[in-house]
């Protein structure tokens, strides 16, 4: 049977900040695609024919989608207000008549799981099938319960201690039918209405449990990219050199390692894999590129500079910089002799804390659970000569940095911030 998908991407992305100040964060880029990009291309390696992507009132995804370069036959709806997951998939009712694949955009590992539902779908006597995984701390999820022949009879959203019916927590993929739209209707519409829905119709319908052992990738904060082009990156090719690629002799590329058509490295630069780097890229003298990074296309990467771990957006300038597990976003500038520090300071029992950062969209604090954490900065951002900017700080897109500034907190958009110098003269022959 052909088989629909719908893609929430309507969302405001407000914990994604500053990386979505200036669109939504599907369209972010990792290892030469958008978030959303990498999700269609999972979905055109499953028997989905067709795609439905609900997306926000400025229409971003689809000025960014090429429905011509796709396999897959994708349609456009526009969600103008964000009301949660119910609201938008039901901006999709009267386009959905069979069974369809409920999904947000950052599902890259689609294709490891629909084939398997899809096929339990149509081999049993079932109304839909969600996906589930094992987990440790199933009080922090919505959790299923389900009978000894894998049906799912309860959804439980976060469990008490010691009171939850399974292990298995539910993974944000969904095959239902369109009698999902009924039992929605009889809810009150708040930003879980989906939720509320999808409990009255697993009560309604047999609902079969696929699970997977396999570790999902999760989009939720910036530092979450990290993991993505992890993943991205070390299932590319072990090494693919594009045309007009101009390697110095004396470079080194070690490992697997995509350089795509048009980059320049320049002499005793080093490649250490798995790595990415997009199209006209320039990579300058001396340079050390380490594992995970991923840049994409016209960066800049200037003489002397290192780079570890890092995501960097298109058009960016670095020079002469260290820029350790750190995002950077479009068309920024990164000025000589920068460093993002990227290391929690040590504990009393020798050991490293874990980062917690600022959320800029509402100022809580959040544990990111990672060691390492450099900056976190947004598009048209200029950092000056000898900047600073410890672990974890966010820096917002069109922002301005002045020289030898040391940041040790966020810095809001559209906002400039300078260290203060004082010069003292004295005349030594006095």
């Amino acid at each position: 049977m052909d088989m629909q998908a719908v893609i929430l991407a309507a969302g405001s992305s407000s914990r994604f900040r500053p990386l979505s100040d200036n669109r939504h964060k599907s369209l972010f880029q990792v290892a030469g695609d958008s978030l959303i990009g990498h999700t269609i291309s999972t979905l055109e390696e499953t028997p989905v024919t067709s795609c439905i992507i609900v997306q926000g009132e400025q229409r971003q995804i689809e000025e960014e989608i090429d429905e011509d370069d796709r396999d897959l036959d994708i349609e456009f709806v526009v969600q103008k207000d964000p009301q949660g997951m119910g609201h938008a998939l039901e901006q999709c009712r009267d386009r959905l008549e069979d069974a369809f694949i409920v999904m947000n955009p950052y599902r890259l590992k689609a294709d490891a799981y629909l084939p398997y539902m899809i096929e339990r779908y149509e081999q049993n006597d079932v109304s839909g099938v969600l996906l589930g995984r094992t987990t440790s701390d199933p009080q922090d999820y919505g959790v299923m319960a389900i009978d000894d022949d894998d049906t799912v009879t309860e959804i439980v959203e976060k469990p008490a201690e010691g009171e939850e019916p399974s292990n298995i927590r539910v993974i944000g993929i969904y095959l239902l039918e369109p009698s999902i739209f009924e039992h929605r209707d009889k809810v009150p519409d708040h930003e879980y209405d989906f939720e509320a829905a999808l409990d009255r119709y697993v009560d309604s319908n047999d609902v079969a449990a696929v699970t997977t052992n396999t570790k999902t990738v999760s989009i939720k904060y910036p530092w979450d990219l990290f993991s993505v082009a992890s993943y991205l990156t070390r299932n590319q090719p072990p090494k693919a050199i594009g045309d007009d690629v101009e390697i110095a002799d004396s470079a080194t590329i070690i490992g697997p390692v995509v350089i795509e058509d048009g980059t320049t490295i320049y002499e005793n630069a080093v490649i250490r894999g798995p790595c990415y780097i997009g199209h006209n890229c320039t990579i300058g003298n001396n340079c050390l590129i380490r594992s995970g990074s991923s840049l994409a296309d016209e960066v800049v990467i200037g003489a002397n500079s290192e780079i570890r771990g890092s995501i960097i957006e298109e058009k960016t300038h670095v020079h002469d910089a260290f820029i350790g597990d750190t995002i950077i976003g479009k068309n920024t500038r990164i000025g000589a002799g920068t460093v993002f520090a990227n290391r929690s300071t040590r504990n009393e029992q020798g050991g490293r804390d874990e980062i917690t950062v600022t959320l800029p969209r509402d100022g809580t604090e959040q544990n990111t659970a990672r060691h390492r954490l450099g900056g976190i900065v947004g598009d048209t951002v200029d950092i000056g000569t000898q900047a600073n900017i410890m672990p974890g700080v966010m820096i917002g897109s069109g922002s301005t940095v002045g020289p030898s500034t040391c940041l040790l907190n966020n810095v809001d958009r559209n906002t400039k911030i300078y260290t203060r110098f004082e010069y003292t003269k004295r005349d030594l022959d006095g």
